[in-house]
């Protein structure tokens, strides 16, 4: 729908209406002020929660022994050795 201002088909009983639910409300003001202040705290209180997160993360990182990557050989872990039946002490070649 297009404004037209020549059109005079506007409910001023709507504007009125919201007259008396806003701005002549000063009711209207604090619980909006209120709303405003709760979300804002809100907001803090997620960002110290983030942070608070990361540092517990970061703090047991380094408290951890490091882990090895996919492929790679743990040094802590003794490589299987390879074994072939006929190099058995009997069977030395000299």
């Amino acid at each position: 729908m297009v404004y037209d201002p020549n059109e005079d088909s506007r409910d001023y009983d709507d504007d009125e209406r919201f007259y008396e639910e806003t701005v002549y409300n000063e009711q209207y003001y604090l619980e909006r002020e209120q709303e405003l202040i709760r979300e804002s705290n809100l907001e803090i209180e997620i960002e110290e929660f983030d942070e608070n997160n990361i540092q517990d993360t970061q703090a047991e990182a380094l408290l951890q022994p490091p882990s090895s990557q996919p492929g790679e050989n743990n040094s802590r872990q003794a490589a299987p050795k390879l074994v072939n039946p006929s190099d058995g002490p009997g069977d030395l070649p000299f």
